[in-house]
């Protein structure tokens, strides 16, 4: 009996998680690290000189967004627990996010800084990239770490995009909690409001700063995370047939 459980719950188990994400998810790293290639060898990424707005990095990033706007929106809709949807979201970010950082101080720095081992554990740079940690103050260097010629080469350069995940998942639960998610029309307002940023993103200047947020990349991330969360809303409405897939 307990076998029959046991298979069935397992079975279950990945019957609930059989879907296509993880691929995506995939796919979109393997974009992104594409493109660092350019970066690396100092060559205009293909995607851009084509397209002249969005390389293969900002591609990669997109998918992430709207992937992650589609499950935490349907996350927040299936336990709207405030505790339990930050519980969540921090297990979601930091338990991953402080064994990077452990792993770039005490693997990645020692073994190829050009300081000694000693000179690199000694210097305040060593320990002032347990910062990233709390999202709010980014460092992208270790003492002597990737140096090459006269460049200092960063050392996990996605972590800047954590931090607009994370008020991502904010206003997700701003707008659940003002019951956006539980209107067609008000939630069509998200819409719109997309449209608009949509439009006029062009033309806010690259420097423009708010609370120390860049605003274009704000903009950015929000229209990527909530398409994805409209993509769930009005999943219902939405049509799954092939012919719609290269759209």
């Amino acid at each position: 009996m307990f076998s029959v459980v046991k298979i069935s719950y397992f079975y279950t188990m990945k019957q609930t998680h059989s879907n296509n994400f993880d691929i995506l998810r995939f796919l979109a790293a393997i974009v992104v690290l594409y493109s660092h290639v350019y970066s690396f060898a100092k060559v205009q990424d293909p995607l851009f000189r084509l397209t002249n707005s969005i390389g293969f990095g900002e591609l990669g990033v997109a998918i992430f967004f709207v992937i992650s706007g589609y499950l935490i929106t349907m996350s927040w809709q299936r336990n709207n627990n405030i505790l339990v949807f930050l519980i969540n979201r921090t297990l979601r970010i930091f338990p991953a996010l402080i064994i990077v950082v452990l792993f770039a101080i005490f693997l990645v720095g020692p073994l190829f800084s050009e300081l000694s081992i000693k000179e690199y554990f000694v210097n305040k740079q060593t320990f002032s990239y347990f910062s990233n940690i709390s999202l709010f103050k980014l460092q992208n260097y270790l003492p002597g770490v990737f140096i090459e010629g006269n460049t200092t080469h960063k050392i996990n350069a996605p972590l800047w995009t954590l931090f607009f995940e994370f008020v991502m998942y904010l206003l997700v639960l701003f707008f659940g909690l003002v019951g956006l998610f539980h209107s067609f029309k008000k939630y069509s307002i998200v819409l719109l409001v997309i449209g608009a940023l949509w439009y006029f993103h062009s033309d806010i200047p690259n420097d423009l700063f708010f609370l120390k947020i860049h605003v274009g990349n704000f903009i950015s991330f929000f229209i990527y995370f909530f398409m994805g969360s409209l993509l769930y809303v009005f999943r219902d409405s939405i049509p799954l047939k092939s012919r719609y897939l290269i759209i």
